[in-house]
């Protein structure tokens, strides 16, 4: 429901009164936010949004740590359980993924019809509870493997609300010029936990057992679970119902001459079936109908699969024996340092952004603006595969280990460009539902992630060579080297045409007033907004 109307109300002070809550009368007569109102959230002081965001951006990391330990985990309990090595990564990973795929759907139009809060503090709560689930599951008790499959499933949908909510509270709090740093800091956070995970899951389960790998999460996230108790709600349409049911009580009714006050609330829910059939939904409705969803979500889910098939990949192939590591076991999982170092490659173009959206401070910068290193980074990747693929065992097996490591530094680099700039991209098309387009996102890069490493292995010793199997990694990415240039073409034709992006932009300029810094509708190109199913 678009609009909340209110009883009829009368009184002397209301001009104050509104003022007093950071909120004025729009020319279409509807109550909303002052464009410097301290109450909305991208107004509140600098200290609450970091804290905020960086406990939003910690436990995105924590938690995909968490879902790239299952490569070390399931071989380490292998013998406990005594499954084939498949199952086990499809127990302790694939399922993981796939929770967090089936949350990353419903979990965040919850969010923006009840609030954020309320599913930030219990995610991390819930996350601890199936960790200590997982870490006490005996290997005796028939069934086990299943439970261990409950635990894993359970904890990979409380994991997808920092994954797919966070772009909506970094879009609750920031403007889209801030949003070039605060994205970028979210997405660079988010892929080093998933690259961290097999290094850190590799070197605990060798030296601790693979039980505490599952009872380490469990402290910190309880930890966490306190921290987010002092977190503030971020959904503006929310906070502005608050303040608007406040006006109400603290105002006079009994006058029938006074102009009734109204508010515009998207967010309303009108019934339960509404809510269940369109809003619950929304995700979906936006994979199967927004090209640029699609698109968006193919690149990353694609990107994405690939890196969690070099889980299983650098493993068999940093353990060959022309290399002659130490416990090999632990040792190859450290191929991924070259690619957490990748990541802060990235950054510069981050600034670049930024000076960007300075200079166009007065009518605003078009979110393909943001596209510009994504069309360096795609051939990166493609050029860091092909030269990793011919640079190991056994066609090069004299290569010094460094030359390797070394191609992986741009791979790392563009998948956190690629992450940071689809990202910020949809979060500036869809607006304040961007946790609903990134949720979309997230279901197919989730479903991509889960499968692929189920082939990886087989794949690297099926293929005769690991050169081989790696070439198809660069081809691949090869094949991505065109998308950019799509994107970039068509992007803004896509955006005008799509009456999500046009509905989301209507609703911002509706709840919030003009800071003279260009509108969302003027930033985003599009015309009067229609309606949106």
């Amino acid at each position: 429901m678009a609009t909340v109307a209110s009883s009829v109300i009368s009184s002397p002070d209301l001009d104050d009164l509104l003022a007093e809550h950071g909120l004025e009368i729009g020319e279409d007569q509807h109550l909303r936010w002052s464009a410097d109102s301290p109450h909305h959230p991208r107004n509140w002081h600098w200290k609450r949004k970091m804290y905020d965001s960086a406990l939003i951006m910690m436990l995105e990391m924590l938690m995909c740590v968490m879902s790239t330990v299952g490569s070390a985990v399931s071989e380490a309990a292998r013998p406990e359980f005594g499954y084939e090595k498949t199952m086990g990564y499809f127990v302790f990973t694939s399922i993981y993924l796939l929770g967090e795929g089936v949350g990353g759907v419903f979990l965040p139009p919850i969010s923006e019809t009840f609030g954020r809060k309320l599913i930030y503090v219990a995610a991390p709560l819930l996350c601890s509870a199936f960790s200590v689930l997982a870490a006490v599951v005996p290997s005796e008790l028939k069934g086990s493997a299943a439970l261990l499959g409950f635990a894993r499933a359970a904890a990979g949908v409380v994991s997808s609300v920092p994954a797919t909510i966070a772009p909506g509270s970094l879009e609750d709090m920031f403007d889209e010029k801030q949003r070039v740093w605060t994205v970028a800091a979210w997405t660079t956070a988010s892929n080093m936990g998933v690259l961290f995970g097999p290094i850190y899951g590799s070197y605990i389960s060798a030296y601790l057992g693979w039980r505490w790998v599952f009872w380490i999460s469990s402290i910190i996230m309880a930890v966490c679970f306190l921290l987010t108790l002092f977190l503030r709600e971020s959904r503006s349409t929310r906070l502005l119902q608050q303040k608007f049911d406040k006006i109400l009580a603290l105002t006079d009714s009994s006058e029938s001459t006074a102009p009734a006050l109204r508010i515009h609330n998207p967010d309303a829910v009108v019934s339960l079936n509404d809510f269940l059939t369109t809003t619950l939904f929304r995700p979906l409705h936006l994979l199967f109908s927004e090209p640029i969803v699609i698109l968006c979500s193919a690149l990353n889910a694609i990107s994405f699969a690939m890196i969690y098939g070099l889980t299983e990949g650098l493993t068999l192939i940093y353990s060959h024996p022309s290399y002659d590591l130490p416990n090999p076991q632990t040792t190859s999982s450290l191929g991924f340092i070259p690619l957490i170092l990748g990541l802060f490659f990235s950054l510069p173009f981050r600034w670049t952004d930024a000076r960007r959206f300075r200079e166009l401070n007065a009518t605003g910068a078009p979110p393909e603006r943001k596209l510009t290193s994504f069309a360096i980074a795609i051939p990166a990747m493609a050029l860091g595969f092909w030269v990793f693929a011919w640079t190991i065992p056994p066609l090069a097996p004299r290569a010094p280990l460094l030359v390797s490591m070394a191609a992986l530094v741009p791979v790392g680099f563009a998948i956190n460009d690629l992450d940071s700039v689809l990202c910020g991209y949809m979060a500036d098309v869809y607006g304040m539902y961007a946790a609903s387009a990134f949720s979309a996102l997230s279901l197919l890069r989730a479903l991509c992630a889960a499968a692929f490493p189920l082939f990886a292995e087989p794949m690297f010793d099926g293929m005769g060579s690991y050169n081989a199997a790696a070439s198809v990694f660069a081809a691949v990415a090869t094949v991505f080297c065109v998308s950019p240039w799509v994107l970039l073409k068509y992007g803004r034709r896509l955006r005008e045409r799509s009456v999500f992006a046009k509905y989301s932009a209507a609703m911002s300029e509706k709840t919030m007033g003009s800071s003279g810094q260009g509108s969302s509708m003027e930033t985003l190109g599009v015309g009067d907004a229609g309606g949106c199913g």
